[in-house]
């Protein structure tokens, strides 16, 4: 697995542009300086790149940008401070891989809904201020879609059709149980249920790389240990085939707001390949925008 990290932010003067440029081309092996935007007296700037995996090289760029930033007057942004890491994962973790965590099921926006039931949400974390989304509620949308997609994310949970469920079932796939779907809509609804895990896995391991990482450190919370916008890698011990389902729930919370927490769902390689073998899942690149999105999840034997 590869680490890198990247970094995005914007300056809207030019004379701060020439210190940022200035500190970014002596720092970074390479650097390319971006062009500024000038129409009339507005000057724009937008900085995106991203370096190898190094604490000490983040800790001088965030260093040396938040002492200019400090003295900006409004003009520069200060998200070059949520900078995030993004993993490459090889072949062969993707390969070896026994569970998964879907991201994507393509980027059509039909596959994409937003329930019109109340969302609940219990106290999490009184150091934190964080609530966690729960869902007590049936999801509500107009399931008429389903006559076209077997799966569809709504409000990030996974929807399935009446025959994928049927499916399911046919295939033995465990670690979940099924909520019905209410149809709203002025046309004829189709029978829809949520996949919901009943499985909790149990806590993950840290990779020795990450392990003492003083950035994920910085941005842990000490009571819930939620972290705000750095995350780890999903990774396990190579024991964790004695608690797995197809359907699981990570036991570990992860942010989708400031203010919001949910436990990710993670599913077996047996889900996926099914669902490849039946044609409803791609990985492959294609040009009607349907390829899935899935993360491998790693094990100590694996890194």
């Amino acid at each position: 697995m590869k680490i890198n990290v990247y970094f995005t932010f914007q300056v809207y003067d030019l004379k701060i542009k020439y210190k940022v440029d200035q500190i970014l081309h002596s720092l970074i092996q390479d650097f390319v300086i971006p062009e500024a935007d000038i129409i009339r007296d507005d000057v724009f700037v937008q900085y995106n790149f991203e370096i190898a995996y190094d604490t000490k090289l983040i800790t001088t760029i965030v260093k040396n940008l938040n002492a200019i930033y400090e003295k900006a007057n409004g003009n520069m942004t200060p998200t070059f401070r949520e900078f995030r890491y993004e993993y490459t994962y090889t072949d062969d973790e993707m390969k070896n891989a026994e569970l998964f965590r879907i991201t994507s099921i393509g980027n059509r926006p039909e596959l994409y809904h937003s329930s019109k039931s109340i969302v609940e949400f219990v106290p999490f974390c009184a150091r934190c201020s964080r609530n966690e989304k729960v869902t007590k509620n049936n999801l509500i949308i107009n399931t008429s879609v389903m006559k076209k997609f077997p799966i569809i994310f709504v409000d990030k949970y996974l929807v399935i059709s009446q025959e994928l469920a049927n499916k399911f079932n046919e295939w033995n796939l465990s670690g979940y149980q099924l909520r019905e779907v209410i149809h709203k809509g002025k046309t004829t609804g189709e029978k829809a249920f949520q996949v919901i895990p009943t499985n909790i896995l149990p806590p993950q391991t840290v990779i020795d790389q990450l392990r003492n990482d003083p950035h994920i450190k910085q941005q842990t919370c000490p009571e819930c240990g939620v972290v705000e916008y750095l995350q780890f890698p999903y990774c396990y011990d190579e024991k964790i085939s004695q608690f797995m389902q197809d359907f699981n729930f990570t036991y570990e919370y992860y942010p989708i707001n400031e203010e919001t927490v949910v436990r990710q769902m993670l599913v077996s390689k047996k889900v996926i390949t099914l669902l490849i073998e039946h044609g409803i899942a791609k990985l492959e690149t294609l040009s009607d925008g349907s390829k899935w999105t899935v993360v491998p999840v790693l094990t100590n034997n694996t890194v």
